[in-house]
């Protein structure tokens, strides 16, 4: 199940999950944190794959998954995976708050 307003557009989609990440989380919407979430939106929306947190944390840490997705997208898609090939990527290791919201929203939509 993907979140967020239906977007006419990918960048109106990756504003919409920034702008829904300020409102909700204002205290952990620091500019780092909604440039990871809006990269991973682009890539996920490019690739026309679903928009869930759990697809986001999926393209960080199963580089087959991520190789798949990035053969979907008709140009590169600049973000945190750029020149780490076949590499997991942690999301821990790219931004404390980034991280927390993953998590948390992972955990809530498992409960």
């Amino acid at each position: 199940m993907g979140f967020g307003p239906k977007a006419p557009d990918i960048e109106s989609g990756v504003k919409a999950v920034q702008d829904l990440i300020e409102l909700l989380y204002p205290e952990r919407a620091k500019r780092p944190t909604l440039t990871l979430f809006g990269q991973c939106a682009r890539a996920l929306l490019t690739a026309k794959a679903p928009l869930t947190f759990e697809n986001i944390e999926r393209l960080l840490t199963d580089p087959e998954w991520r190789s798949w997705i990035q053969n979907r997208w008709p140009d590169p898609v600049t973000g945190p995976w750029d020149g780490t090939e076949s590499a997991v990527i942690n999301p821990a290791d790219l931004d404390e708050n980034f991280n927390w919201l993953l998590k948390d929203r992972i955990n809530a939509n498992r409960s």
